[in-house]
């Protein structure tokens, strides 16, 4: 029989559901979604969470938490009561304080309290970049460090390899946007931007909320809803770029799925992307200092790039796999 552990989820997206999918190879997971973290439906969650707490908690082997806000409060403090471990993934927004786009938990006072309290309590604080666990550290500086372990998000590389898809000059960015903030942070702009520089090269941005977010879509750009993962993968196998030009990011899955389906990372540095790509094989664009990249020489080398056994290095070590005996030897540490 699987031991039991608990999971704690903030929204039902594609890295929670992964880590659920990997944590039930292993262990009898009981999943509860928190929902909103404001208003009147806070308490609300607060009650129904402290209920399951209570009844799951006494016989868990561990519970895992994404995020640190409001809904990872109670099952760390429940957690060091009942002397269970606690492993508090940190995602990024949990990390921040980035007053000019309004982003981050630590720009609300009683959130991050609660955060930091979280973090405090915790057995283990996971950062999914070592740039966001820097990002953090200055908010928990009377939490102590040594229980901070960087385990980065995962890919399942099966699920986005496909050599038997032709490949086009295409670049594509997964990013989900609904307004003229989320556009700013995920730097759906610059990809725009990116389009009207490179007129010959199809251009396609998945993740639109509002099509009035681009007054002027260039000819060459594609603007898609947000879709499913299959339907993502099937977009990323055909296209030979993946772009992520964010302006605060603390891993970038779009990223490392779009090199495991065979695309050429093109990403914005001074955030976490940089540690998703092989280094000196990705495309980097500082915008402190930007110059127009030659696309057109990577294109050109696209067969040697696929073929270089560092880019495929750098994919596994970031696969689900990996992940899971990370999460594994946290859980049946002593």
């Amino acid at each position: 029989m699987k031991e039991k552990t608990i999971f704690i989820g903030s929204a039902k997206v594609t890295f929670q559901k992964n880590d659920i999918a990997i944590l039930s190879e292993q262990y009898d997971v009981k999943v509860l979604w928190f929902g909103t973290q404001n208003g009147i439906n806070i308490l609300l969650n607060w009650l129904k969470q402290l209920f399951y707490l209570l009844l799951y908690l006494r016989t868990c082997k561990a519970v895992v938490i994404w995020f640190a806000d409001s809904h990872s409060f109670f099952p760390c403090l429940l957690g060091r009561v009942f002397r269970k471990k606690t492993l508090l993934i940190i995602g990024g927004y949990d990390a921040a304080k980035v007053p000019e786009y309004n982003y981050g938990v630590h720009l609300y006072p009683f959130r991050s309290w609660l955060a930091r309290q979280s973090c405090k309590w915790a057995t283990h604080i996971l950062p999914v970049s070592e740039h966001t666990a820097n990002q953090l550290k200055e908010h928990i500086s009377t939490t102590d460090f040594s229980k901070i372990i960087v385990i980065p998000n995962g890919v399942s590389v099966s699920f986005f390899e496909n050599t038997s898809i032709p490949k086009q000059n295409i670049i594509t960015c997964i990013a989900a946007a609904s307004d003229e903030r989320r556009m700013k942070i995920k730097g759906v702009d610059r990809f725009v931007e990116l389009a009207n520089q490179f007129p010959e090269y199809e251009c396609r941005w998945i993740g639109c909320g509002d099509e009035k977010l681009v007054p002027t879509i260039p000819p060459n750009l594609k603007i898609y809803p947000l879709l499913s993962e299959q339907e993502c993968a099937a977009h990323l196998g055909v296209s030979k770029m993946v772009a992520q030009l964010s302006r605060q990011e603390a891993f970038g899955l779009s990223i490392l799925e779009g090199m495991a389906a065979g695309c050429i990372p093109i990403i914005s540095t001074g955030n976490g992307l940089e540690e998703v790509v092989p280094e000196k094989l990705a495309i980097l664009l500082d915008y402190s200092d930007l110059q127009k990249p030659d696309l057109k020489t990577w294109l050109d080398n696209y067969d040697s790039w696929i073929k270089n056994p560092i880019v495929k290095n750098k994919i596994d070590s970031l696969s689900l796999y990996q992940r899971k005996l990370k999460f594994i030897t946290c859980i049946d540490s002593n």
